[in-house]
């Protein structure tokens, strides 16, 4: 049986770039297949246990190296593990990672990278400063501090960039509207997306309304996707359902009777 957990982010200068830290960890030997739905923000995953395979289709897969993220995506991925699961991650806010990475994250967009391809050596100073810990409080008190030493807190977007993510991220703003309201141009826009989240403000928006949907499926008793597909502006019940299962894979009556996505298991705050 898997075990979840999260924990706040301690330090005081990770508080606006971190949402939290999870643990996923079995008692005893599991297999797991379970879907990652796409989100706007991205996990740095601290794998002590078993290989992660991610699989794109039937094609492609992807054995992941012990820290790495999942770039920004605009489908599911299938995640599989076998063995005594113990999987640390840190969940980043949309513009949280960029002053780690110094990279845009549109340069990762449907990618599965391993921490070291950009930061050299996490990986070894990782596994050295955890060597001597044992609970898992401990391990992320560790991880925290390595994470806050490899920041860069001068690339730590402006408030003003903050303000306009939250500000779009609170209603389905035609984007045209978003930028005639707010006073940006609409290229700029499509740049301080790109850099700091990694996708469009189009696909950003299509991808929260994505989650709040999910969100009032698993939460709310609905037989009627007609009055959920208006409820999320959609033109008709087809349309949302042609949306979400290009998102997720499934349709909304198969996500139902099949629950199993890593995101229903660490639902964000």
């Amino acid at each position: 049986m898997l075990q979840v957990c999260r924990h706040p982010a301690r330090n005081p200068l990770l508080k606006s770039i971190i949402k939290y830290f999870w643990v996923i960890e079995s008692e005893s030997i599991i297999s797991i297949s379970h879907k990652l739905l796409p989100v706007n923000n991205v996990d740095i995953i601290f794998n002590l246990s078993s290989p992660i395979e991610y699989i794109t289709d039937e094609q492609n897969s992807t054995n992941s190296t012990r820290i790495h993220f999942n770039g920004p995506r605009d489908k599911c991925v299938i995640i599989r593990q076998t063995g005594k699961l113990r999987v640390f991650g840190a969940s980043f806010y949309p513009t949280g990672l960029f002053p780690m990475l110094n990279t845009p994250l549109k340069e990762f967009t449907g990618r599965t990278v391993g921490i070291d391809e950009i930061t050299g050596t996490f990986t070894d100073e990782i596994q050295d400063t955890i060597s001597e810990v044992h609970t898992n409080a401990e391990v992320i008190k560790k991880i925290e501090k390595v994470i806050a030493e490899s920041i860069d807190f001068s690339l730590i977007p402006d408030r003003d960039v903050f303000e306009l993510v939250r500000i779009f991220n609170s209603e389905d703003y035609c984007i045209s509207d978003f930028c005639e309201e707010y006073g940006i141009n609409q290229r700029r826009l499509e740049r301080i997306f790109k850099k700091y989240i990694g996708v469009s403000p189009k696909l950003f928006q299509r991808v929260n309304r994505l989650n709040r949907i999910i969100n009032q499926l698993q939460n709310e008793d609905l037989d009627n996707l007609a009055l959920c597909a208006y409820d999320h502006n959609y033109t008709d019940q087809s349309h949302f359902i042609k949306d979400f299962k290009a998102f997720t894979g499934s349709t909304p009556t198969e996500f139902l009777n099949k629950p199993g996505s890593v995101k229903q298991i660490i639902t964000p705050y």
